[in-house]
């Protein structure tokens, strides 16, 4: 083997030791065990832990590994070993690449600009680019590969993340390799934290990267970066210390913070007991029912999608068993026959209450339309305090689904007005429909309504707790 087809040594710090071994350690698991799944390491949580350097120097050394494990011989075509890649392509060739050539000497590799390829010692080639590139998906349609790295990968969609983990697939001499796929990324509220961060997965792991653990940094990086976001102590968290939990976005409107600390607050009150449903617009959505006492759900049921006579008698049975006094109802959709329906099956014993996101705000100055005031409504009042959460009765996956959709819808301006993006745009960008947040924050946001109305209405149905719960704060 010559000097040129060495791995590249460099002096790696602990954790990018650490993510190198459980790379390997979960390839060989997952191979001793015939398993499809691909060993996946998420490399990350904060900036300036040294995740590009690192994925370009272990993507190059993979490379080498191959050949010399297969002593692979220079070829008019070489074979196409990995893919390389960020969300947008110019940010891939503008930053990573930039990095790849920085780390790998220069005599050993040569870069395909126009054919997006860099072609190692005229062997084997790693394909790079965007997923916002035609080109880059076909090649996913009929790739081939044995590993990926990605940058950045909090700006992927699990859609993108599944094209690419499709190619895994890549045979040679009739031998089957490890898979293995590098992902960097800082903390974001996205598919990443559900899948490598909350779950326990046998082919998954998360290793964290501070810019503390890299001694390569220039002086003074890190008190550049605490002064730098002083004034947004969750970002200073996530960027800094790499925080999951405490990261909000820029754009994100309903922070995971003011949620968790909903649910430490107890309030008395009179119980009002109403129900709010989103019903399914599409095969794999969900028709999600909340069962209410005040500001937190006491029930839930979740279905697929119902056909529009079963979810009116459901709806019927709930409300007469509950007692509730309102049943508010997602219009937009299959949602208007249903509420005009369930006005006329109702009888007086309770009332119907129909919300259209997309009609006009009541606030039409502030807001573009009526699914940006219920959301920033409810946004106010928990960040306000004026929201007790009681949800540990729920399933942990339940629990946890809830609270990362609440989290996940992000904000704009349309003009002067406030926009939250739209329930399409967030399926794209997550792989489902945001329907529990949805049918949660229609409840929410019309409570403080019944209230009121239980206040100016002597004879309006409200009942006391059964058990007195005291106001606290842990």
């Amino acid at each position: 083997m010559t000097e040129n087809q060495q791995k590249i040594r460099i002096d790696l710090h602990q954790r990018q030791t650490q993510a190198m071994d459980a790379i390997d350690r979960l390839a060989k698991e997952q191979a001793s065990k015939k398993s499809p799944q691909t060993a996946e390491v998420l490399y990350g949580g904060a900036k300036g832990g040294g995740k590009s350097v690192f994925g370009c120097v272990w993507c190059y050394n993979e490379a080498i590994q191959i050949i010399q494990r297969f002593k692979l011989q220079p070829t008019k075509y070489p074979i196409p070993l990995a893919f390389m890649g960020r969300k947008q392509s110019v940010d891939f060739t503008n930053t990573t690449l930039e990095t790849w050539k920085k780390m790998i000497p220069p005599n050993n590799y040569t870069i395909r600009s126009q054919d997006k390829e860099i072609i190692i010692k005229d062997t084997v080639k790693l394909c790079y680019g965007g997923f916002d590139r035609s080109e880059t998906v076909n090649k996913f349609n009929s790739g081939e590969f044995a590993y990926y790295f990605v940058d950045q990968a909090e700006e992927l969609t699990l859609d993108d993340m599944s094209l690419l983990r499709g190619t895994l697939r890549l045979k040679i001499n009739n031998t089957r390799l490890e898979y293995k796929g590098l992902l960097s990324a800082n903390p974001r509220q996205c598919w990443l934290k559900d899948e490598f961060i909350l779950q326990k997965h046998p082919a998954r792991q998360f290793i964290q990267a501070l810019p503390s653990d890299n001694p390569h940094l220039a002086a003074g990086y890190v008190e550049r970066l605490a002064d730098a976001f002083k004034h947004r102590p969750e970002l200073l968290e996530a960027y800094l210390h790499g925080s999951w939990d405490s990261v909000e976005g820029a754009d994100q409107l309903i922070s995971e913070k003011n949620i968790r600390a909903a649910m430490l607050f107890r309030f008395y009150s009179p119980v009002i007991t109403f129900i709010s449903c989103d019903p399914a617009r599409m095969g794999d959505d969900e028709t999600v029912i909340y069962i209410w006492h005040n500001t937190t759900p006491i029930a839930q049921k979740i279905y697929g999608k119902l056909t529009s006579d079963r979810l009116q008698n459901l709806l019927h049975v709930l409300a007469l068993e509950h007692k509730a006094t309102h049943v508010v109802i997602e219009e937009d959709g299959l949602g208007g026959p249903i509420v005009d329906h369930q006005r006329k099956i109702s009888a007086g014993k309770y009332q119907v209450i129909g919300i259209t996101s997309g009609s006009g705000a009541d606030d039409s100055d502030k807001y573009f339309n009526k699914r940006a005031e219920v959301y920033c409504d409810v946004s106010d009042r928990f960040a306000a305090g004026e929201i007790s959460l009681d949800i540990d009765w729920m399933p942990d996956g339940d629990r946890q689904t809830l609270i990362s959709q609440l989290c996940t819808p992000t904000y704009d301006f349309r003009g002067s007005k406030i926009l939250i993006e739209a329930k399409d745009s967030i399926k794209k960008r997550i792989s489902r429909s945001p329907d529990r947040a949805d049918a949660f924050v229609l409840g929410q946001y019309i409570y403080p309504q019944l209230r009121r109305q239980s206040k100016d209405n002597p004879n309006a149905t409200s009942r006391k707790p059964k058990k007195k719960r005291s106001t606290w704060a842990a």
